[in-house]
């Protein structure tokens, strides 16, 4: 899954789709990898699978990451 995070945002949750990403928002900085996890719970939350299924494939270090969720 293609995700572009938005960190630091005032209301966590789905921004909607940006292309061929889905946006969404969490409210942690981008520094030491708070908004990576941040990004994780909420797939995990979103799609209702433990976080360890939730896996970063690339972009740790940018807005634009993949993800794979394994269910």
């Amino acid at each position: 899954m293609r995700v572009i995070v938005q960190p630091r945002a005032s209301r966590p949750g789905f921004a909607g789709p940006v292309g061929d990403h889905l946006k969404i928002r969490v409210a942690e900085p981008p520094a030491g990898g708070e908004a990576n996890a941040a990004a994780r719970r909420f797939l995990a939350d979103a799609f209702d699978v433990p976080q360890a299924r939730v896996q970063l494939l690339s972009g740790a270090g940018s807005r634009r990451k993949r993800w794979r969720i394994e269910n």
